[in-house]
This record gives C-alpha cells, structure tokens and sequence, in this order.
C-alpha cells in the first residue's frame, strides 16, 4: 500500500531545516508508531516545496473567510478567461481536484462554443 503525510504550517517549516532523509526516517517513525507498521517499507520520498524556487510553497490553503468571499467567483468565467486547477476545485489540494477542475473548464468551453 501507499502511506502520505502532509505537513503545513509551521510544523511543515520546522522540517524545512532537515534533509530529505532525516525527514523521512522522522516521518516513518511516527507513521510506524501511530498506525503499528510493522513491515519493511520499499521505497520513501520528501518533498520541501517551500523550499522549490520555482514553486513557492504546496497546495492552495485558504484563509478564514476567503471560500465564501471568494471561491465561487473563481470559479466563473471572466470573459474568455477561466481558471482550472486544484485551488478552485471541489477536491482543494489534490491532483484529483486539479483533473476535476480541468474537465469542468474544458466542457464548460466545448458548451459555450
């Protein structure tokens, strides 16, 4: 089976300062903990995204007021312009909210044409 952890906030920064490895025996020794893992695991990997230049932190997390203030409206067309992806999908976070995102687009297009 596949295992994920995410980890935002300050507790995400925190282990900003560890390396890929460090962070991945920290994290596995909890999971092994917290869920009684006993079997040898095959593969692991970290990712800071944070700490990507090119990325800038993860995955959209909204602010207290910011989805009813604003998610609805990013989710409509602004002329010939709509936005897609993860931060404006029913699925927030994920790649499935991405995909969902993206074909809703893309028929709401194939519709209007």
């Amino acid at each position: 089976g596949i295992l994920m952890s995410y980890c935002g906030g300050d507790g995400g920064h925190q282990l900003t300062q560890y390396s890929e490895a460090e962070r991945i025996e920290m994290i596995t020794s909890d999971m092994r903990q917290i869920h009684g893992i006993t079997s040898p695991q095959t593969g692991a990997f970290s990712r800071s995204w944070s700490a990507k230049k090119n990325y800038g932190g993860a995955y959209a997390v909204y602010q207290t007021g910011q989805i009813t203030g604003y998610w609805n409206i990013l989710r409509q067309p602004w002329g010939r312009v709509h936005l897609a992806g993860e931060h404006v999908a029913t699925c927030t976070g994920y790649m499935e909210g991405a995909v969902e995102s993206g074909r809703d687009v893309a028929d709401r297009i194939v519709r209007a044409s």
